[in-house]
């Protein structure tokens, strides 16, 4: 941005939009897990932080994110669990076979579902001072990471569930905890709920034994696994 503003043909116009959409600082922090039941299974929980210039900087941006983060922006994801729903969406879908027809490879395996999203719930606890659940959604299965392990926890403004102030509080609570803790514990529920490209409406939640039910502990207290705030 500083580059930019001693350049000639800076446009302040242009500048304004620029931070609107993007960050003025950003960090990035993580810690490592390990299973409880496999401790050769591990995942990472990874936690991207933004400031930025506006406070309604992002223009869908519920009034709670408004009020209670005001300039801010907290994104937060697990990376690495294996045993969790795979599925894509029908865009995706041709791709992908596409993909793997040029490659040569055999087609798309058949475990990956054809949907717009799945939610799924996670049990977080940290030491004996938090325990909550919460909503999460599962990364899908693209020609960029055909794992799609990756789980993105929602307390922002993806999904409607954070329309209230008394959710808002629980993940500021979180957030609280996690930069005293001293011992993270995460767990999937073996419970999902799906939207699909032809039904505009989530699906009730219902059990899917197939999703992994370990649990993962976070050791915080060490400077190198310490979560930055």
């Amino acid at each position: 941005m500083e580059d930019y503003k001693k350049s000639e043909s800076f446009d302040p116009f242009k500048v304004k939009s620029i931070y609107e959409n993007f960050p003025i600082m950003e960090k990035i922090s993580s810690s490592h897990g390990i299973s409880m039941q496999d401790p050769t299974k591990k995942i990472k929980l990874e936690i991207i932080q933004s400031k930025y210039k506006y406070k309604d900087h992002v223009q869908l941006r519920s009034e709670l994110a408004k009020k209670y983060l005001p300039f801010k922006g907290i994104k937060i994801f697990i990376d690495g669990i294996q045993g969790v729903p795979r599925f894509v969406n029908s865009y995706w879908k041709k791709s992908i076979e596409k993909d793997f027809k040029q490659r040569g490879l055999s087609s798309m395996p058949k475990d990956i579902e054809e949907l717009t999203q799945i939610n799924g719930q996670i049990k977080i606890a940290i030491d004996d001072e938090f325990s909550q659940d919460f909503i999460i959604y599962f990364g899908m299965y693209t020609n960029n990471y055909y794992g799609g392990e990756v789980i993105e926890i929602d307390w922002y403004d993806q999904i409607p569930s954070v329309s209230n102030e008394e959710t808002m509080i629980k993940f500021l609570n979180f957030l609280e905890a996690l930069k005293n803790g001293k011992k993270l514990y995460i767990k999937l529920n073996q419970y999902r709920q799906d939207l699909s490209d032809y039904n505009q409406n989530f699906t009730d939640w219902y059990f899917d034994g197939s999703i992994n039910s370990h649990t993962y502990e976070f050791d915080l207290s060490g400077s190198s696994n310490a979560l930055q705030f």
